[in-house]
């Protein structure tokens, strides 16, 4: 899976880890583990005791509501 904070202009890797940050505690620590640390699903699911499905759910929404917060645009390759 690609690094974000690499793929991104320093002014925008900012605003993305901000986006991130005000993320609901279900969604941003599973986004944070994967995209920031390099965890995978099943890493990230014994780390907080929660089912893998229910952590790629998590991370599904959590990334909507990126989009929703930063923009479609933000995302677009």
């Amino acid at each position: 899976m690609p690094n974000v904070q690499q793929d991104l202009p320093t002014n925008e890797t900012g605003d993305l880890l901000n986006a991130v940050l005000s993320l609901d505690v279900k969604y941003k620590i599973p986004i944070y583990l994967m995209y920031y640390e390099g965890y995978s699903i099943k890493e990230i699911s014994e780390i907080v005791k929660i089912k893998p499905a229910t952590i790629g759910t998590r991370l599904k929404r959590g990334r909507e509501i990126l989009k929703t917060l930063l923009g479609d645009d933000y995302f677009a390759e």
